[in-house]
């Protein structure tokens, strides 16, 4: 695990922030994360939305799947940002180079990689923090668009779906009434589900502001991908679970195999959900 405490995020978000803070961005420009979840995925996010400017996390595959990158084309012309969060040049180098994002600034890990300009993460993060960023959190409008998170594009281009401090905070609130201590938040969290859809975002931002600790599981419910989740569920000892319908099905069988992981994913269990479809009855 890399840990990153919330010193450490506040810090780094303040960077962010600042860094943003001194580009004078447009209000009707946004910010593109190309990443999956990660502690500077978080980071970017937060300063963004402390810099009030719009924060767009999209579907790492829409600049990894072979093709054109249609979906991706459309998204920037969709959300016109001004800042493309490409967390790992390497992986995002075809999609950058092969996309025109206008006037955007490319921000990513290893600028050296890529022929185009670009800024270092780090440079991001060394960023001096003035009073600036606090005077731009005490001005936030809270019916000003914080975030567009995307639709599925299951049955046609995605959507951009906008999102207000007072809707994301409401939704916390809710979260906080129904669930309670149940939800886990203010304890110990282990997730998978991307933060470009809103129950992955929720988890992050219900934790964060529960005070409690986010274990960011690399796994996935896909063929030599599952182990690792079923690693880190050994370990960690969730109080809440939530997977897709195949992620349930894998868990299943891996439970009924192993007498200690069944002994160990229900030791400290409160809650499970799950989402994307429904569960066969069986399963269920």
């Amino acid at each position: 695990w890399r840990r990153h405490s919330y010193a450490q995020t506040k810090r780094d978000a303040d960077a962010v922030a600042q860094w943003l803070l001194s580009r004078h961005l447009p209000a009707d420009r946004s910010l593109l994360v190309l990443s999956g979840n990660s502690i500077a995925h978080a980071c970017i996010k937060y300063g963004a939305m402390s810099a009030r400017v719009a924060a767009c996390p999209i579907s790492a595959n829409y600049a990894l799947m072979p093709g054109d990158f249609g979906r991706l084309r459309h998204v920037v012309k969709l959300v016109r940002p001004a800042v493309v969060f490409a967390e790992s040049a390497a992986t995002f180098k075809r999609a950058l180079e092969n996309v025109d994002f206008g006037d955007a600034i490319i921000v990513t890990d290893d600028p050296g990689r890529l022929t185009k300009p670009a800024v270092a993460w780090r440079d991001l993060l060394s960023t001096p923090v003035s009073a600036e960023v606090e005077a731009s959190i005490a001005a936030i409008d809270p019916d000003a668009a914080t975030a567009y998170m995307l639709t599925s594009g299951s049955t046609s281009l995605p959507k951009a779906v906008i999102q207000t401090q007072r809707m994301i905070a409401s939704n916390l609130a809710q979260g906080e009434q129904v669930l309670g201590e149940t939800a886990g938040w203010s304890d110990v969290m282990l997730d998978w589900l991307p933060w470009n859809h809103v129950s992955g975002a929720f988890t992050k931002f219900g934790t964060l502001t529960s005070g409690g600790t986010l274990y960011i599981d690399g796994g996935r419910p896909m063929p030599g991908h599952f182990d690792v989740s079923l690693r880190n569920v050994a370990e960690i000892a969730p109080k809440f679970y939530i997977n897709v319908p195949i992620g349930y099905a894998m868990l299943v069988d891996a439970l009924e195999r192993d007498p200690a992981l069944r002994q160990r994913f229900f030791a400290n269990l409160r809650l499970a959900l799950y989402g994307g479809a429904g569960l066969p009855q069986a399963l269920y």
